[in-house]
């Protein structure tokens, strides 16, 4: 696992509660010329989810008319505001979602998608919220949104803190009913310079809100304004120092006493990575230090792991800061306070291609035991369409945290653009999730949601299976998008990616024929046979430059024959074939079967088998072949074996596995594939002996005429 993988995994995603709801607020909704707003949905549970999603914009007006959309159970959605609300278009403003379910999880993402993109997971609602960092200097500022989730208007009380806890300045804003203010707190009260500071606000309506960081035009850090609820231990699951990153931790006590707050750095084995620090934090005091400085370490060295507060009573919040500092990506995430046995993360984007790219996005995923006992975890990748994909264990012992891409976790991940990312433990763990770039230009949230609680928990469809592998090919052919068909009860085709991977997806159950193909090369072994009933990895060809030629098969002795000369390969079926496969043995010793030898049959199998796979020293064979317009019903011969003498004697031939598919791609259980005969003899020459026939061998020629055998 490289370096930088670990330090990408930076974005804290574990449980927040259900609070029973059927109401969900995502509280920042813009589709403007620089910012488009992406929305998911998940559904954990056993029952379909029936989700009205209505947008209103700042003025508190519905625009367009509300979207019912419809998620199975273990499925997923995920859109663009434009897409789910055509005429959002140039607006900006805020959604409520109303549902059946309660346990619906979910999340949103503002950016631009290219160098910036940041998020939250649906918004909490209260009479008093805060927003827990306020900057405004000559290069950044922060934008604040304050919603009205009621239909009257009403009038909050806005108070600015600096980091001691100071009041600066207050005021009031009116907000109509379903509506929305936004702007800086040098629009709202007037400050024109604050480090560091927080927010708060109070109604005697409901409020949801957010707030973005923004540094020179540029949004970099997104957090939903919360609504306290004080905790005595805090977890920042993922921090990393040095090497050109830095981590900032913020504590804020919200009490009326002055704490010292206890702050523990374990490294990612999980033993300490420096002495604790005690921290000293004033009532309404937002401490903030960077990991470097609070312990003490050196600048120049990279050290990642994860950091523990504890203060004697529950009066904390906080929150912390991650800045690539090179490439320029930040995200800024609430700490955990209570870990969680069961979790689900609604989206998961692993772009993967035959051209790399920068841009693409990936997703990390962290796993930290933070208990003084193991942890047995297990992490599913489930479809959008509720199908799991894979899966991966891991034991964590105690304090330990695993950093590592899903595509590094699980080789099936690869590709993947939709569909969630579910993890159980026999213990309580906390989960970290990043969506990003590689360049780490773009670095985000994507929240995870406890899933505990369900009484009626979904389960995943598991019927569906996929087979991985890799190609190599010689210096100076492409690697990347080489076309690798999966042939069996289904035809599923796909590519090698720019390193040569590939991943065929959503196979049945049954026997499968893996074949590449590519003009120009040809690989050994030129086919690989898998039966599935779960997953298949490892699968692995070697390329060489040329069209398939295998050797010349070693010329008969002179005076042998094989009888019968052409062995038929007939497919009999109650329906219309469109693919078949049979592999059979032979008697290596006697006779020799060369893939020139392997011929097509009757149309539309007419053509040389698309495999061919011969083992002359073990004396075995399989071919198959697939056809778009398939042969008709009955019996026919769909290829045709000339076997070549080795030595003189009677070889068997046995069909060891068959399999026949008609037009559909579907098994037919009645369908057979046989050989004309069970058995090829090798002769000598006839000799006329005595006036009849002698089939004997040439030393019994010998022995019984030798002026002929001479």
């Amino acid at each position: 696992m490289m370096q930088r993988t670990l330090l990408l995994l930076i974005v804290i995603v574990t449980a927040i509660p259900v609070y029973g709801q059927s109401v969900f607020y995502f509280p920042r909704v813009l589709a403007t010329a620089d910012t488009a707003t992406g929305i998911a949905l998940s559904n954990p549970t056993l029952d379909p989810a029936v989700i009205t999603m209505t947008y209103y914009d700042s003025a508190g007006a519905i625009v367009g008319t509300p979207v019912t959309v419809n998620v199975g159970s273990a499925g997923q959605i995920a859109r663009l505001s434009t897409e789910l609300f055509t005429e959002a278009q140039n607006k900006r403003g805020w959604v409520r979602l109303s549902s059946n379910l309660a346990d619906i999880a979910g999340f949103y993402l503002n950016g631009d998608f290219v160098t910036t993109t940041d998020g939250g997971e649906f918004a909490q609602a209260g009479n008093v919220i805060t927003y827990p960092w306020i900057v405004q200097t000559a290069t950044t500022s922060t934008e604040i949104t304050i919603t009205n989730v009621t239909t009257v208007t009403i009038n909050p009380q806005v108070s600015l803190y600096d980091a001691d806890g100071v009041l600066i300045r207050s005021g009031s804003v009116s907000i109509a009913g379903n509506g929305q203010w936004f702007g800086s707190v040098a629009t709202l009260l007037q400050v024109d310079s604050i480090a560091n500071g927080y927010l708060r606000v109070q109604s005697s309506g409901s409020m949801i809100g957010a707030e973005v960081v923004r540094e020179n035009g540029k949004d970099f850090a997104l957090l939903n304004a919360r609504v306290d609820a004080p905790a005595r231990s805090l977890v920042f699951p993922h921090v990393a120092t040095g090497g050109g990153y830095a981590t900032s931790i913020f504590l804020h006590n919200i009490g009326t006493q002055q704490v010292s707050a206890n702050l523990e750095f374990f490294l990612e084995n999980g033993s300490s990575g420096a002495s604790s620090r005690a921290i000293s934090v004033a009532p309404g005091q937002l401490f903030q230090g960077t990991v470097q400085s609070i312990f003490g370490l050196a600048s120049s060295a990279l050290q990642t792991g994860w950091v523990r507060a504890s203060i004697p009573t529950d009066s904390l919040e906080g929150f912390q800061v991650f800045l690539a500092i090179g490439p320029g990506g930040i995200t800024a995430l609430p700490a955990r306070k209570t870990p969680s046995l069961k979790l689900m993360q609604s989206h998961l984007a692993e772009q993967n291609g035959p051209v790399f790219r920068s841009t693409d996005l990936f997703t990390g995923l962290a796993l930290l035991n933070p208990a003084d006992v193991a942890a047995d975890v297990t992490v599913s990748i489930i479809g959008r369409d509720g199908v799991q994909l894979t899966d991966y264990s891991v034991r964590l012992q105690p304090r330990q945290k695993q950093a590592l891409l899903l595509r590094e976790m699980m080789i099936e991940a690869l590709g993947e653009t939709s569909g969630t990312v579910w993890i159980r433990s026999t213990s309580g763990i906390h989960v970290l999730q990043v969506y990003g770039t590689w360049d780490l230009g773009l670095l985000s949230q994507i929240p995870a949601q406890s899933t505990e609680s369900i009484q009626r928990p979904a389960t995943p469809r598991t019927d569906l299976y996929t087979v991985a592998g890799s190609l190599s090919v010689p210096a100076g052919s492409g690697v990347s998008d080489i076309a690798v068909d999966a042939i069996g009860s289904t035809t599923i085709r796909a590519r090698t990616d720019y390193q040569g991977r590939f991943v065929v997806k959503g196979l049945p159950a049954g026997s499968y024929i893996i074949t590449p193909t590519q003009p120009g090369l040809f690989f050994t072994p030129q086919s690989s046979t898998v039966t599935l009933g779960g997953r298949v990895r490892g699968l692995s060809f070697a390329g060489a430059i040329g069209q398939l030629t295998p050797p010349p098969p070693v010329p008969p002795p002179a005076n042998l024959t094989v009888t019968p000369a052409v062995v038929d390969v007939r497919v009999t079926s109650p329906a219309a074939v469109g693919a078949y496969q049979v592999s059979f043995t032979f008697n290596p010793a006697f006779v020799q079967l060369s893939a020139a030898g392997v011929t097509g049959g009757d149309a539309p199998f007419n053509a040389t088998p698309i495999t061919v796979n011969i083992d002359n020293n073990a004396g075995t064979v399989t071919i198959n072949d697939f056809k778009t317009s398939p042969g008709a019903a009955g019996t026919s011969v769909v290829a045709r074996l000339r076997f070549t003498a080795k030595a003189v004697g009677t070889s068997v031939l046995k069909v060891t596995d068959s399999l026949v598919t008609n037009a559909e791609g579907g098994t037919v259980p009645a369908g057979t594939v046989t050989l004309s005969t069970g058995q090829v003899v090798v002769q000598g020459f006839a000799q006329k002996v005595a006036g009849r026939e002698n089939n004997s061998d040439v030393s019994s020629l010998r022995h019984c005429c030798p002026n002929e055998a001479k």
